[in-house]
């Protein structure tokens, strides 16, 4: 009887245990959350200025590492802290951008190039690590995608620009990676077809019947990997 007294004692200190302990992780695993009617539009994957582009960065609902909160950030502007079973969406400018994420050593990027009117949605993941984890991220399908973010939270924006890194010491970092120079993008607006001259660095790609450049694609002073392609349209 004795033995049996002290294992139902054992077992009430394990169960306690284990409701604090899982009450301790919820609470660090919450994450500040956007409202139902903005969820609700996001979840309809619909862009309302049709002349910029989404981009979703979502974590789906998993096990390890569960209640751990990682930074995720597009061209070092912080959007939020990503946790299990959540995702951001942020609207942005046509052209290459950098989303970057909180690793066991410092940052790990990715470049994303998005074309107006259209959603791009790219995946957080947890990693094991040595000392902690580490997290890394990659552009994901569409169709894919938009089915998990459907059971998934949204976040809201951090909007606090002390949470943001710097953008050369993240073009420094992507540069390691993946060791490709960038070039600002010139102003062609305005500009006759035949004064165009070629470059080393980029190449052209001429849509419409005009010989004056009407707009461009990506906006001046934007940045392009060597080897891309500025779009220029003739009117």
């Amino acid at each position: 009887l004795f033995q049996e007294n002290m294992f139902i004692g054992h077992s009430k200190l394990l169960s306690l245990f284990f409701v604090i302990f899982s009450s301790i992780l919820c609470t660090a695993c919450i994450g500040e959350y956007a409202g139902a009617d903005e969820e609700r539009i996001a979840k309809i994957f619909t862009i309302k200025d049709k002349s910029k582009s989404q981009i979703y960065i979502y974590r789906p609902s998993h096990l390890y590492g569960s209640w751990i909160k990682k930074r995720v950030w597009i061209d070092g502007k912080s959007v939020g802290d990503i946790v299990s079973g959540s995702f951001t969406v942020t609207e942005v400018k046509p052209g290459y951008h950098v989303v970057s994420t909180r690793s066991e050593f410092g940052n790990n990027h990715i470049l994303v190039r998005t074309k107006k009117g259209n959603n791009y949605f790219v995946k957080q993941n947890i990693k094991y690590g040595v000392f902690s984890s580490g997290s890394g991220i990659r552009l994901m399908k569409p169709n894919y995608a938009k089915k998990i973010i459907k059971d998934l939270d949204l976040i809201a924006d951090t909007n606090d620009e002390s949470y943001d890194i710097d953008k050369n010491q993240i073009e420094k970092e992507l540069r390691w990676f993946i060791d490709t120079p960038y070039y600002n993008v010139p102003n062609f607006i305005n500009i006759n077809k035949s004064k165009i001259k070629p470059s080393p660095y980029y190449k052209y790609l001429y849509i419409g019947n005009g010989n004056i450049v009407i707009d461009q694609e990506p906006s001046v002073g934007e940045r392009i990997p060597e080897g891309g392609t500025i779009i220029l349209y003739l009117g």
